[in-house]
């Protein structure tokens, strides 16, 4: 078999060069799930197989996102990354034409040979190229992580802008549901889609069985927060439950982007107990999670999107080994709560009551939680049996 990896993603290598090039950080949840795609891709190839990759940098636009106008590719004999035109419009029409040509290559390449490609999410250039007819010996598949528009996250932008970027999504929701097989975050996801029950598996996401973790110590009372800073995620909630609090002993560390971020500053600056802890890679962000005594997730299951949305981070947290409260969410199965503190109800005393009694849980209750978290998840998750799933649909 002839693999083709349709991404937008950076090496840990490449991702310091990017974030210095940006204003805004990256989105490592996605470039960690892409690099996990491939390594349970890798896992499950037979000695014959090949695999190609082409790629494009998970990277803004200039001079607003990025600092860099013109990023060069780089091609190799199984790899190919596409240049990055950062100027709005000719950005993405110029991904189109190559994306499109370098399949079309690809393809052609095969000679009537089985192929199989392999894409992340509705990244827009790769559907218009899988859109293409394609010949019957090529299947298509993707895994789709979030959905656009009303089942998605709000980002409450407007005008001209938010029209195109809405008219787009349900452009992109056709062109995937074209695909051969798709890989679901959650079972919801396939109504809007129009998917049937056998040309889908949900596949949450991926676990890294190597990820760095250590165990939990006495008299450590940090609860941590990592990820989107925004009051959609409840943020806000979070930090009002945390100042009600007493103990001084108490700590919360908050690190990521998003809008709320002077919120954050603000109640570190009334609470000298919270501290922010800015944008950090994926390498920093597991190192602190193990620094923690509790890792926390205070997204409420308010809104359509959660539905349609299984939070990454539970997975990453279930492998940091480490209690975990979070919310009852519509996307994410009854089992993984076997293993995780949910509050009973959305009051910010409720879940302040929460912290308080999960930090003051014994030492070793904490660790048998978190061991079995992590055993659950590494097992249910791991790279190469959820790409079986999506491949040969076991």
């Amino acid at each position: 078999m002839h693999y083709l990896f349709l991404g937008s993603f950076c090496s840990k290598k490449e991702e310091n060069n990017l974030l210095s090039w940006s204003k805004c950080g990256l989105q490592t949840s996605i470039i960690l799930f892409q690099n996990n795609m491939l390594k349970g891709l890798r896992e499950i190839m037979g000695s014959d197989d090949t695999l190609d990759i082409i790629n494009y940098f998970p990277i803004g636009s200039f001079p607003r996102q990025v600092k860099k106008l013109y990023v060069p590719g780089e091609k190799s004999e199984h790899y190919k990354r596409i240049p990055s035109i950062n100027i709005p419009i000719i950005k993405q029409a110029f991904y189109n034409y190559r994306i499109k040509r370098a399949v079309r290559s690809w393809v052609k390449g095969l000679k009537e040979e089985p192929g199989s490609i392999v894409m992340y999410d509705l990244l827009r250039p790769y559907l218009i190229a899988l859109t293409d007819k394609l010949p019957a010996n090529v299947k298509t598949f993707s895994i789709v992580a979030d959905l656009p528009n009303e089942y998605g996250y709000k980002k409450h932008e407007t005008g001209l802008r938010a029209k195109i970027k809405r008219r787009q999504g349900y452009q992109n929701m056709g062109m995937v549901s074209q695909l051969t097989y798709l890989g679901l975050l959650t079972r919801q996801m396939a109504i809007p889609l129009k998917r049937s029950d056998d040309s889908f598996s949900v596949i949450e996401g991926f676990s890294n069985g190597s990820r760095f973790f250590s165990p939990l110590v006495a008299d450590n009372n940090v609860v941590l927060y990592t990820g989107v800073v925004s009051t959609e995620y409840s943020i806000d909630v979070l930090l009002e439950a945390f100042t009600r609090l007493k103990s001084n002993d108490y700590k919360l560390w908050i690190c990521g982007s998003g809008p709320s971020v002077s919120l954050v500053k603000e109640y570190a600056n009334r609470d000298q107990r919270i501290v922010y802890k800015g944008y950090l890679s994926q390498e920093e962000i597991s190192h602190l999670q193990t620094e923690a005594s509790i890792l926390i997730n205070p997204r409420q299951n308010t809104g359509e999107f959660t539905k349609y949305s299984f939070p990454s981070k539970i997975i990453e947290y279930l492998s940091a080994a480490r209690p975990i409260i979070a919310y009852k969410l519509d996307g994410i199965s009854d089992d993984y709560y076997d293993y995780l503190i949910a509050p009973r109800d959305n009051s910010v005393n409720e879940l302040s009551c929460v912290i308080e009694k999960t930090l003051q849980m014994p030492l070793e209750e904490k660790m048998t939680l978190g061991l079995k978290g992590r055993s659950f998840v590494l097992e249910r998750t791991a790279p190469a049996k959820q790409m079986t799933k999506l491949l040969f649909k076991e």
